[in-house]
């Protein structure tokens, strides 16, 4: 699997690169990500 780097693909991309993800999976992960950045602050 690719590593994707944020801000490099749009969620069309990766869900055209990703058959199997849904766009609610993107949104989902980027809540989570930006959880683990505020607690690390």
């Amino acid at each position: 699997m690719k590593i994707i780097i944020l801000g490099k693909m749009t969620k069309e991309e990766i869900l055209s690169e990703y058959s199997y993800l849904e766009k609610e999976d993107i949104e989902l992960f980027l809540i989570y990500a930006s959880q683990i950045v505020n607690t690390k602050s």
